[in-house]
């Protein structure tokens, strides 16, 4: 499967020799990336019984692209307003904020966020009882 992310490389020269702009290797390293995407999810397919692809970009791929697209947008909302190191910082700020709430409430299932609770709580009674 890396040989189809390989391929970046030779198509994007090719492209870069008919003339096509420096930010042309983005586009093919994210089309070779969901070949190779694609192909791994093919050969897991066929050789793990129960495997579901449709499982997988339902739990997988869906939660990850709201975690890119949500503080994306905001960002991009935020830099239109325009202004200086305060309200560069404060944008920062707020991508970070909006990306950590986004993984704890779309990226986790309640499983997986019980189990961090859980160990957070444990090592704080640890650090406490070692005081």
């Amino acid at each position: 499967m890396g040989i189809v992310k390989l391929m970046s490389v030779p198509i994007t020269y090719i492209l870069y020799k008919m003339g096509c702009f420096v930010t042309t290797y983005l586009y093919v390293l994210i089309f070779c990336s969901l070949t190779g995407l694609i192909a791994q999810l093919t050969v897991i397919n066929k050789q793990i019984n129960g495997f579901s692809v449709y499982g997988y970009i339902r739990y997988v791929t869906r939660p990850c692209l709201l975690m890119y697209f949500i503080p994306l947008s905001s960002a991009i909302m935020l830099r239109r307003c325009g202004g200086g190191l305060c309200e560069s910082l404060f944008i920062v700020v707020l991508s970070i904020s909006i990306s950590i709430l986004s993984a704890w409430v779309i990226g986790l299932t309640k499983h997986e966020r019980n189990w961090i609770v859980e160990n957070i709580n444990t090592k704080m009674r640890k650090n406490r009882h070692e005081k």
